[in-house]
């Protein structure tokens, strides 16, 4: 994970939007002249291609707040829309950057970001039907924003720099009834099950980022069955709100852990998480098998789990390290993104719907969008070790 700037800040916006840019960056200018913050912006000295998406990744993932100038012209430019905009509102929803933003000229995209993140002109108006004063008291009051943010920042360092992570017994549960298990190889312990539909509820109850769209599965869900249809960056915002309740941090696995903690018995690259035979033996997982008749997917012939869509976490055994449903059941979203440049993320595990033997195998890898939520898809928290 890339090594954040307390004072660096990251601005969005389109280059026919250059006028409100300079208006904003010269309010800014005493604050960047005291070193306080470090604003990047695109000059357009950069070229477009790979070189230009690879520098605007890096600096989204190390800058600790963005500013958005949102227009017409902004939700029309299909690389920030594409690419910046996810990204930013992906590390946004996990709490790793303070997102601001303003109202250029009004345009439909605001609709979106004004039902999660405050605008800093969401009393006055769009700026472009302001008085030139009144865009004035705008601009001065996001720089003291950004500069109150900017010292956070630096606080949240210190006391971080001088501080270690809590110790874990290696075996815990924690205030949710979640059972933990350690993963050799690795400085975390693994959710036994996948996170619970009971289990977001609650978040869902406290967090206005968490959409109603898990509560729309297409498939009949318990409150013991693994939750779906969350995205990425809710599943993030997940474990950000589970590590502020708790105390501990926990966050999504990446890919090189969740590997570890498969634990196949045979290479994971060609073996699957119950071994090297095929069709799979009864008991090992929730795939695609014969409950599925009817439903319009492939399926394993001859293979049976007793549930046609999601089970019940731990309806199946353990792997050996006791945790469940690596194989199978639903895809788990991974902490990684699909390249350096790419805001897709990866899910590992496959889920109820598959039967390929390729999409079973341990090494299977999906790419998805992390703004969108799956029927096939949720998560699994990993708690961090103190070193």
């Amino acid at each position: 994970m890339a090594e954040r700037f307390p004072r660096r800040v990251f601005i969005s916006y389109s280059r026919r939007d250059r006028e409100w840019l300079d208006r904003l960056v010269a309010h800014l200018a005493p604050l960047v002249h005291d070193k306080r913050i470090e604003p990047w912006v695109d000059s357009g000295k950069i070229d477009y291609g790979d070189r230009y998406s690879d520098e605007i990744v890096r600096a989204i993932d190390t800058s600790r707040a963005a500013v958005l100038l949102v227009s017409p012209n902004f939700q029309s430019s299909s690389f920030i829309v594409e690419n910046e905009l996810p990204r930013l509102l992906t590390h946004a929803e996990a709490g790793e950057l303070k997102l601001y933003w303003l109202l250029v000229s009004d345009c439909l995209l605001a609709d979106r970001l004004a039902g999660v993140y405050q605008c800093a002109n969401d009393t006055q108006g769009a700026l472009d039907s302001l008085s030139s004063a009144e865009v004035n008291a705008v601009l001065v009051r996001l720089s003291r924003d950004l500069q109150h943010e900017a010292n956070a920042g630096e606080e949240r360092e210190v006391e971080l720099s001088g501080a270690s992570a809590p110790m874990i017994p290696e075996k815990f549960t924690n205030s949710l009834a979640m059972p933990f298990a350690p993963v050799p190889g690795t400085q975390v312990m693994f959710s036994k099950w996948l996170t619970r539909v009971q289990d977001y509820a609650l978040f869902a109850a406290e967090c206005a980022v968490a959409r109603g769209d898990w509560r729309k599965a297409s498939l009949k869900q318990g409150r013991d069955h693994p939750v779906v249809r969350v995205t990425w960056q809710e599943a993030a915002a997940f474990c950000s709100w589970l590590s502020q309740r708790e105390g501990v941090r926990y966050r999504l696995p990446c890919d090189a852990e969740w590997t570890l903690a498969l634990s196949c018995d045979g290479e994971p690259e060609v073996s699957f998480p119950w071994g090297m035979e095929w069709p799979p033996p009864p008991g090992s997982g929730n795939y695609a098998g014969d409950e599925a008749k009817g439903m319009g997917v492939l399926r394993i012939g001859g293979y049976r789990d007793g549930h046609p869509f999601t089970a019940p976490v731990g309806s199946y055994a353990p792997n050996r390290f006791g945790i469940f449903d690596l194989g199978g059941n639903v895809w788990e979203w991974c902490a990684d993104a699909c390249g350096p440049s790419s805001s897709r993320r990866m899910v590992r595990g496959a889920s109820w719907r598959n039967s390929n033997p390729q999409e079973l195998l341990g090494s299977a890898r999906v790419m998805r969008n992390p703004m969108h939520g799956y029927d096939d898809t949720g998560f699994r928290c990993i708690l961090e070790m103190a070193g």
